[in-house]
C-alpha cells in the first residue's frame, strides 16, 4: 500500500532497517527519516512539505509499471537507483543526489519541462533508459571524483565545481547534444 505522512510534528524514523514500500510515498507534513540501508518504493515519490532525511541510504525505485512520478520538493537523496523492468519515472521538479545515481532497469525521464539532475558521485547505467530531453546533468561534489559508467546520452553536461574530477568508463559512449 501507500505511505502518507501528513501530520505536523509527526516523525517516522526508519533509519535502523530497510523499508520495502509496495506503493506511493507521500510526505506533506511531518518528518520521515529514511533507512541507512535500502528504501524501496514501487510507486511514485511525492514530497510537498515536511522533512525527508536520506540517512546516507539508497532509495530504490522498483516498479514494473509506467506512469510513476518523482516530486523531490527540493530535498536531496544519497544513493538513487532505478531497478524496475518496465517501470517509468518522470521528474516533476529538479533532482539532487548527493552520491550515486544508478539505472539498471526501467526509464528515468526528466520530463517535457527538462528538469535538472545534480549528482555528487557516480552515474552508472547498466540497463534501462535515460530520457534526457533538453535537461541538464551537473556533477558538483569536489570532495569525491565521479565515474560515468555505461553509454549515456546527455543534453547539457556540466560540472560547476572547480577541481572536480570525472572519469569515463573505457569502451562506453557518452553523447552530449546541447
Amino acid at each position: 500500500g501507500n505511505l502518507t505522512i501528513n501530520l505536523a510534528g509527526a516523525t517516522l524514523n526508519a533509519a535502523a532497517g530497510t523499508v520495502d514500500l509496495n506503493g506511493d510515498f507521500n510526505l506533506s507534513a511531518g518528518t520521515f527519516t529514511a533507512p541507512t540501508a535500502n528504501f524501496n518504493i514501487s510507486g511514485s515519490f511525492t514530497l510537498t512539505g515536511g522533512t525527508f532525511t536520506h540517512s546516507s541510504g539508497t532509495t530504490i525505485f522498483d516498479s514494473t509499471t509506467a506512469g510513476r512520478t518523482i516530486t523531490s520538493g527540493g530535498t536531496s537523496f544519497y544513493n538513487f537507483t532505478f531497478n524496475g523492468a518496465g517501470g517509468e519515472w518522470t521528474l516533476q521538479d529538479n533532482l539532487d543526489i548527493d552520491n550515486n545515481l544508478t539505472l539498471t532497469a526501467g526509464t528515468l525521464d526528466v520530463s517535457v519541462n527538462n528538469y535538472s539532475i545534480t549528482i555528487g558521485g557516480n552515474f552508472t547505467r547498466t540497463g534501462g533508459a535515460f530520457t534526457v530531453r533538453q535537461g541538464t546533468v551537473t556533477f558538483n561534489d569536489r570532495s569525491k571524483s565521479s565515474t560515468i559508467t555505461g553509454s549515456i546520452a546527455f543534453f547539457n553536461f556540466t560540472s560547476t565545481t572547480a577541481g572536480k574530477i570525472i572519469f569515463f568508463e573505457a569502451g562506453s559512449t557518452q553523447v552530449i547534444g546541447g
